[in-house]
């Protein structure tokens, strides 16, 4: 699920929005709140106003974002 985004041969299989990968998000929504564990998400994806409203929509409730200087 990892991809090196500064790497030039494998930069280009970035992709956050991909079914797979949100898929993957949505099952670890629903394992963290069947164990009844705590589940936040942090780095650039958490900062991604786009995609906050995805997150939030699955259940996740804490994001660790960068503040912008």
């Amino acid at each position: 699920m990892a991809v090196d985004r500064n790497n030039i041969h494998v930069s280009s299989l970035y992709n956050p929005y991909h079914i797979s990968f949100l898929r993957a998000l949505i099952r670890i929504v629903e394992v963290s709140r069947d164990y009844d564990k705590p589940l936040s998400l942090c780095g650039e994806l958490a900062s991604d106003t786009d995609f906050t409203i995805f997150l939030v929509g699955i259940g996740i409730r804490e994001l660790s974002v960068s503040i912008p200087f």
